[in-house]
């Protein structure tokens, strides 16, 4: 046994006089001793035998409050398992171990609230695993105080485009007074942004929600001392987080095909499943599109992972979102097997094509072209067409403002 540990076997029933033990109603459970001595954290004697079970629940009778609860859970020889670990009836994680995929064994520190004068900390073996197993448990009284630890956007960090809800975590796990929307204020441009509601993501985290998207701007929330941890405790002073709301703006260079193909260096990738949508600002907005990958390399103009891909249609339109003015949109455009293709190019839904471009056979196989285009309506609209041949096809597109 190691040292400065009690020990647990498959046979410590839970008594009230002995104030531990494995709770009645239990599935089975079984013990194995590995001999393996090779995993020394946190003791070889804890690491090298454990108990297993399809499903069980251990107790220990503790006065409330918060804990660090460590367990040391897997087998020494590293037989996979993944196990569900719960405190206190509520889910908090699940550990793989083994299996020549996670480590053989695993020792995890938890922050738990004790409210019943117990702790309970349950185990199941997850779908797909034979058992749960559990090396060691050993908890100690949690004196951190009350905090904010993180949230989304960080103190001093940028979200890009609108925003209506943010999450904080704390370091403990959350009581009624972290519920509590009254106890959170959001400041920002034209003055408070009213929080509409608190929910609870999970034990220490939760997400507010705003009255309205957050437009582009500086923000302050200010996390009142009326929020409170499982055990009551009070933050000790307000924590104000500070972040700045700035406009999303759409990528202008677009790299079109396969979506396992490589990626050209500073282009945004395209596949026939980027539909368009308001929030992303770009994709197709209409027309059946497929893409293939030929594996040539050879054009190197603007880049070989640009050229050596392509979507292609036989009607399709894509849009990204622009501010309204003049534009050099550039097209790379067909096949670098260099197969024979025409196409038909439109610029803002025009009813003629502005180009009709041919490339393979007797052009080049691949052509890069610019054309100036006005936008009025805050979207460039590309439209695509078969010509002659079976398809139009696009490697790339870029968008610059027009000198």
């Amino acid at each position: 046994m190691a040292a400065g540990y009690t020990q647990v076997t498959p046979a410590t029933a839970y008594s009230v006089g002995q104030g531990y033990g494995w709770q009645p109603g239990n599935n089975a459970i079984g013990a194995v001793d590995t001999l393996s001595n090779g995993i020394t954290n946190p003791d070889p004697n804890v690491t090298r035998d454990f108990n297993y079970t399809v499903g069980a629940t251990f107790a220990v009778n503790v006065a409330n409050g918060l804990y660090d609860v460590s367990l040391t859970v897997g087998d020494a020889r590293g037989f996979g398992y993944s196990q569900a670990i719960s405190f206190n009836g509520t889910a908090t994680d699940t550990i793989n171990t083994g299996g020549g995929m996670f480590p053989a064994v695993v020792t995890n520190t938890y922050v738990v609230a004790v409210n019943s004068g117990q702790l309970s900390v349950g185990l199941a073996a997850v779908s797909g695993s034979t058992y749960a197993v559990i090396d060691g448990l050993s908890f100690l009284p949690n004196m951190t105080p009350f905090a904010v630890s993180a949230s989304s956007p960080a103190n001093n960090g940028k979200v890009t485009g609108s925003l209506s809800q943010m999450p904080v975590t704390f370091n403990h796990p959350i009581g009624a007074g972290a519920l509590t929307a009254a106890n959170y204020t959001l400041s920002g441009p034209s003055g408070v942004v009213p929080v509409n509601g608190v929910s609870q993501i999970n034990d220490e985290t939760v997400s507010l929600a705003f009255a309205a998207a957050l437009t582009s701007g500086a923000y302050s929330l200010v996390v009142g001392p009326g929020v409170t941890d499982a055990t009551g405790a009070s933050l000790a002073t307000s924590t104000t987080i500070n972040f700045t709301d700035v406009p999303y703006v759409p990528p202008t260079s677009f790299d079109f095909g396969a979506p396992k193909s490589p990626l050209a260096a500073g282009y945004t990738q395209v596949t026939a499943a980027t539909a368009y949508n308001a929030t992303q600002g770009y994709g197709w907005l209409s027309g059946t599109i497929s893409t293939f990958d030929t594996g040539v390399t050879t054009y190197t103009t603007p880049a070989p992972n640009l050229t050596r891909d392509y979507a292609y249609t036989r009607f399709g339109s894509f849009g990204v979102n622009v501010a309204d003015g003049t534009y050099a949109v550039t097209l790379i455009l067909g096949d670098a097997r260099a197969y024979s293709y025409t196409m038909n190019i439109f610029f803002q839904n025009g009813e003629t094509p502005t180009d009709v471009v041919t490339t393979g056979g007797a052009n080049p196989a691949v052509i890069s072209k610019t054309y100036t285009v006005t936008v009025t309506n805050g979207q460039l609209d590309l439209g695509l067409t078969a010509g002659s041949d079976s398809y139009a096809v696009i490697d790339g597109l870029t968008i610059a403002p027009a000198n």
